[in-house]
């Protein structure tokens, strides 16, 4: 049995041993304490993540299906080699994290903060990214981006050391 505990609220409690390679689908992760958790190679599908915190934790190779990431607090967590197909990714702080390899051109963003992200390779061709900050986050020659965007009125920094 896996306790993931809920601000003001009582814990969810999955009948799981790892949270790493699930399948969920249409679950609520609402106000969830995520921090340092590990959902490496999940299908996370319809899940809502509203108001989580998820500090330091890994996604890597996680498919993030149809789920609401709003108002999330992810700091320095790993989303590298994730695909956040139909997802919205709305009003949330991901300062610090990396999304090497991500895959975010199906998803929805709206005023979300890239601060300091690693965003090497990835597919960065999304809706709304124009709300969206990059100051100081880290792109290259293989990240993608929309038509006529330019990262680095953004804040962005290409690496030109490859």
């Amino acid at each position: 049995m896996f306790e993931i505990q809920r601000i003001h609220d009582v814990p969810l409690k999955l009948n799981v041993k790892t949270l790493k390679q699930l399948t969920l689908k249409e679950m609520s992760f609402h106000h969830c304490l995520l921090d340092n958790l590990d959902f490496s190679c999940s299908k996370l599908i319809s899940i809502d993540f509203r108001s989580a915190e998820m500090n330091k934790a890994k996604f890597v190779s996680a498919i993030f299906y149809d789920s609401k990431l709003i108002m999330v607090e992810a700091e320095n967590s790993i989303f590298d080699e994730c695909n956040f197909e139909k997802s919205l990714l709305l009003h949330s702080n991901f300062n610090g994290s990396s999304f090497k390899g991500a895959d975010l051109s199906k998803c929805i963003l709206n005023n979300t903060s890239f601060v300091n992200c690693d965003l090497r390779g990835a597919n960065m061709s999304s809706n709304g990214l124009e709300s969206c900050i990059l100051t100081g986050a880290i792109y290259d020659n293989s990240t993608l981006w929309n038509e006529n965007y330019n990262a680095e009125d953004y804040g962005a920094i290409k690496d030109t050391s490859c």
